[in-house]
């Protein structure tokens, strides 16, 4: 046994040490680490016992039949298989099953029993809105067209279009919400006498950008929005401009005219000073 894996029978520490390769026949492998043969036999030495080749499985004995008539599935426990072993375990009888569901509670419905005594769909009317409703499953009138009252986008689903829809499903109703944000007074931080900036801001928001309009004074394309001085009341910014709350009392100008025109008040302010320009020269 000894010369058949490579060692001789007197010293076989020393014969191993003087091989260089593998002393299995026929395997020329360099040897692995201080043993007489190359990695894949000393692995297969480790496993099965032998470098020469892998073991046979040991046959494994059949196992027996479940012992209830009629099964021919194997034992798993207490002679029994997985199926009846369980239900051995869950209900304890390995023939007996689970309570009958039933059917829903509600009369005229014919449903299997999902929860608290009622079929899926009442289950869920239940949850969501507090009645079951009718036995019958709701389905509203089919129409080509949205059944919202002046509405005549295609249908969609639900008897509503997609805004329609998107919007009940969201605000649960087809009107328009409330707005979320208020504009306006009935902001809870609407400022009573606000800054310069802030009055032009709401300029823009009411009556838009000047930029969308004609200049009044000249006729070209406007830019900014201009005070005329027309308020008998004005108030006074921190930088000493005038400005009034009157959102009519601004014209959209051009930045030449809305200048020419602040020179012009800032001339005649010491002769008459709530009095606004009369006449404006227009650019020939």
């Amino acid at each position: 046994m000894l010369q058949t894996l490579g060692w001789c029978s007197t010293s076989r520490y020393d014969c191993k040490m003087e091989q260089d390769t593998c002393s299995i026949d026929d395997c020329e492998t360099e040897r692995h680490r201080a043993q007489p043969w190359c990695r894949r036999h000393y692995y297969r030495n480790l496993r099965h016992g032998s470098p020469l080749g892998v073991a046979l499985p040991r046959p494994r004995r059949p196992k027996p039949p479940c012992r209830l008539d009629g099964c021919e599935a194997p034992a798993s426990a207490k002679s029994l298989c997985n199926s009846h072993y369980h239900r051995l375990v869950r209900y304890g009888d390995p023939l007996g099953s689970g309570r009958s569901r039933g059917s829903c509670e509600i009369e005229g419905c014919d449903q299997a029993h999902y929860g608290n005594g009622f079929c899926q769909m009442h289950y869920h009317r239940v949850k969501r809105h507090g009645d079951p409703g009718p036995p019958e499953r709701i389905r509203p009138p089919y129409s080509p067209i949205c059944t919202v009252e002046g509405c005549g986008q295609p249908h969609r689903t639900k008897g509503m279009c997609d805004v329609h829809r998107k919007r009940f499903r969201r605000h649960g109703t087809t009107t328009n919400p409330p707005r979320r944000f208020l504009l306006g007074p009935d902001h809870p931080q609407w400022a009573a006498e606000p800054g310069y900036m802030t009055v032009h801001r709401r300029i823009d928001r009411t009556r838009g950008k000047a930029k969308t309009y004609r200049c009044t004074k000249c006729g070209g394309a406007a830019s900014q929005w201009g005070y005329d001085h027309s308020d008998p009341s004005p108030i006074v910014g921190s930088e000493g401009c005038e400005y009034s709350l009157d959102i009519s009392r601004y014209d959209p100008m051009c930045v030449v005219c809305h200048a020419g025109m602040d020179a012009e008040w800032r001339r005649l302010v010491g002769r008459r000073r709530h009095s606004p320009v009369a006449s404006w020269p227009r650019r020939s």
